[in-house]
């Protein structure tokens, strides 16, 4: 086992980061094997976390073993309540990013997302113009830009903040790559789907199976 790609490995899902071959492939093939995923899982199992798997498998992030903690309890709710509150704002740029890109699905890790699209987008249509100026005034993406181009470069650079893009090596022309992070948002967006109270201290454990 390479004891260094295993410090890094706990030491990102501690940080509450979300591990895939976008962003850190050298852990992420770590993980991808059994053995050495158990390996990690036993050192968290000390402190009452694991390692918890996007349904798709391309995204690993750290979760918690004792749902009935009460700090547990509180941590998940805060959570959980902070990235339900940025759910809006996505799912408008998701449908942004959908119509200004070349792909007939919605945004997946790895997928190639390009800052010309998105102004070409906003520039040949008034409708779509008015839809980014809205993003802007969001709480998530909030920027007092006055071009396009300004406003999507925030957006881009709250979305790379946000773990859900990087940079690629051509990011001066504006290329971002998508991250694993998505396939961790569709795993929130359909468990509130079928668990519509979401806000109900009472579905705290419910809640717990997202972390």
């Amino acid at each position: 086992m390479d004891s260094e790609v295993f410090k890094s490995t706990t030491q990102a899902l501690l940080r509450s980061e979300i591990i895939c071959a976008t962003t850190r492939p050298a852990e992420y093939r770590f993980l991808e094997d059994a053995e050495q995923r158990r390996e990690v899982e036993q050192y968290l199992i000390r402190i009452d976390r694991g390692v918890g798997v996007s349904r798709d498998g391309v995204a690993f992030y750290c979760s918690y073993l004792d749902i009935n903690d009460n700090d547990t309890k509180s941590a998940i709710r805060s959570q959980f309540k902070e990235l339900v509150f940025d759910l809006e704002p996505l799912l408008r740029w998701l449908r942004f990013a959908q119509e200004a890109g070349s792909l007939n699905k919605p945004i997946e890790a790895g997928d190639l997302v390009k800052l010309s699209d998105h102004l070409s987008t906003a520039e040949r249509s008034p409708d779509k113009r008015h839809e980014l100026m809205e993003l802007t005034k969001s709480k998530l993406f909030k920027s007092t830009a006055q071009t396009d181009s300004a406003r999507i470069e925030q957006i881009m650079k709250v979305l790379v903040e946000q773990g859900y893009l990087t940079k690629t090596g051509e990011a001066a022309t504006g290329l971002y790559r998508a991250t694993g992070k998505w396939s961790y948002l569709y795993d929130v967006l359909e468990f509130v789907k079928q668990h519509e109270r979401i806000e109900d201290e009472a579905d705290t454990e419910e809640q717990a199976e997202m972390f």
